[in-house]
């Protein structure tokens, strides 16, 4: 096993031998090389580091390899996770850590399935996550690597006389599902409550406010939204711009989007956001917007898992890419089916993104057709199928 000397990040200190430690401010990068770059079939590349802040990050690592197909990783002792490297004669970069990376002592291992050459891991801090202060909470606050709760499977009796145990979803469903609409899209409200009623799913709209009442088919009118709340759905922000106004601060978007819902959707309250371009676009600031709301969309295609779940932000899938083979790390089938490969997805939260349904899909079906295919998978009585601010584990 080869241990690579970490360079902290967020002000956090190395903590392995002889190793160099540095200061790294949010929105600024850090580096990690090893000692030595060559790792063997089998050969675990353990990389360490200290974090002082609870922070959301991303990090890639570079790989050259001309035999290995495959490298697993995994954080401390948890299920691993595959990447498949290209061989080549240029290091490659392939992304291993997008979310949030918990206060202490962390470890990043690699196993390659042939020789490989590991150049450096990268990290980009992209902003702190809301911590605990006192009881005046918003969103509850993110978890480190154990659950929250024991996950029980469905049917779960206590043995003990007298003892109490709450259902992980509504009626005792397997998993949850939710569908959402984002940047408006009006002109989709009809198809998408038509459909939604065929499965029993609760849609939520993440609607842009700024040019509602435009005239633009798209970003609809006020009554368009009135009409998806009085058909039982949810409407809750993507913020007010978009950022696409440079002047606005990220208070402005989220509380502009607020005041307009309030005033244009009578005894209807925002109370949750989906991120414009994701909870890791550089201007999105959690810590900000959950001082307005309850929860947090992202956009990567995670697997929520129970327990586990960071409502500050959220883990979305994006068209048909929670795809139906159990063989694929993110299958909806591992939510509903236990699969040991992936035995922390069972029973999870699965949330789906669209942009544009008429768009179609590049490769396979429509747009259209994945989207009916993910909601008849969910359909009762497998998953629960909720608002995205409805009750949550």
């Amino acid at each position: 096993m080869r241990i690579v000397p970490a360079m902290a990040f967020v002000l956090a200190s190395a903590f392995c031998a002889n190793a160099e430690t540095t200061a790294v401010a949010t929105g600024s990068s850090a580096v990690i090389r090893p000692a030595s770059s060559s790792v063997a079939a089998g050969e675990d590349c353990v990389f360490a580091y200290h974090n002082d802040r609870y922070s959301s990050l991303e990090a890639s690592v570079y790989i050259r390899t001309k035999s290995a197909t495959r490298i697993w990783y995994w954080f401390e002792d948890e299920v691993a996770f595959p990447i498949d490297v290209q061989p080549g004669e240029e290091f490659i970069e392939y992304q291993v850590i997008y979310g949030s990376s918990p206060i202490g002592e962390h470890t990043i291992t690699f196993r390659p399935n042939g020789p490989v050459e590991i150049d450096r891991l990268e990290f980009y801090t992209t902003k702190t996550d809301v911590l605990p202060e006192g009881n005046d909470l918003t969103s509850l606050p993110p978890v480190d690597r154990k659950s929250r709760i024991t996950v029980r499977d469905v049917g779960y009796v206590p043995e003990t006389v007298g003892e109490a145990e709450a259902l992980l979803w509504k009626d005792d469903k397997v998993a949850a599902a939710t569908m959402t609409v984002d940047d408006n899209h009006a002109e989709e409200i009809d198809w998408w409550l038509e459909k939604s009623a065929l499965y029993g799913a609760r849609i939520t709209w993440f609607i842009i406010g700024e040019n509602i009442g435009s005239g633009h088919p798209v970003t609809g009118s006020w009554s368009d939204y009135r009409k998806v709340l009085d058909a039982g759905h949810d409407v809750q922000s993507h913020s007010f711009t978009h950022l696409h106004d440079t002047e606005m601060t990220m208070t402005e978007e989220y509380t502009n989007n607020i005041a307009a819902a309030a005033r244009n959707l009578s005894g209807h309250r925002i109370v949750a956001v989906a991120y414009p371009g994701g909870a890791l676009t550089r201007k999105c600031v959690v810590k900000e917007a959950m001082k307005y709301h309850i929860g947090g969309r992202g956009a990567t295609s995670f697997v929520n898992e129970a327990g586990k779940i960071n409502y500050q932000s959220t883990s979305s899938s994006h068209g048909e890419s929670t795809v139906l083979d159990a063989n694929e790390q993110y299958g909806l089938s591992n939510l509903v089916v236990r699969n040991e490969k992936w035995p922390t997805h069972y029973r999870g939260w699965n949330c789906h993104h669209s942009h544009n349904l008429n768009a179609g899909e590049a490769v396979g079906d429509s747009y259209k057709e994945g989207v009916l295919r993910t909601m008849s998978f969910y359909a009762a009585p497998t998953a629960w199928m909720p608002g995205y601010a409805d009750g949550r584990t």
